[in-house]
């Protein structure tokens, strides 16, 4: 069923960023059934300034339009973390990001996305953005 699948991604994702933050870098496939997501945690440069992210280098989707990656996406905001979507591919999922709150981190070749933690939301409103 889907809430039996999507159980198993939050599972994988919550192991994840329990060794991703005990490490402070970490990299991993997280594989279910009809997805896959290769996720990286560590520094990023964003608008110039350095922070902790969590990204998302790769999807896979079996078959598209299941609502998998919606719920996993849903899963991984809900730990507010500073997220990178990179190298976005697939032309719908740009206005996906955006209507999420996500913003262009401004490449032109293959367009990436993130979206800041409300921690780094709050320091960059008070121009620290030497965020986690």
């Amino acid at each position: 069923s889907f809430r039996k699948r999507t159980k198993m991604y939050f599972e994988k994702l919550d192991d994840f960023l329990h060794h991703a933050r005990m490490l402070a870098r970490h990299r991993s496939w997280l594989h279910e059934h009809e997805l896959s997501v290769y996720m990286r945690y560590g520094p990023r440069y964003i608008n110039g300034s350095k922070m902790t992210v969590v990204d998302v280098a790769n999807v896979q989707a079996k078959r598209k339009g299941r609502g998998l990656f919606t719920a996993f996406m849903d899963q991984l905001e809900d730990t507010n973390s500073t997220i990178y979507v990179e190298n976005v591919l697939n032309e719908r999922l740009c206005p996906w990001l955006e209507r999420r709150g996500y913003v262009s981190a401004g490449e032109l070749m293959m367009p990436s996305y993130y979206r800041l933690s409300r921690v780094a939301m709050e320091m960059a409103d008070t121009g620290d953005l030497t965020a986690p």
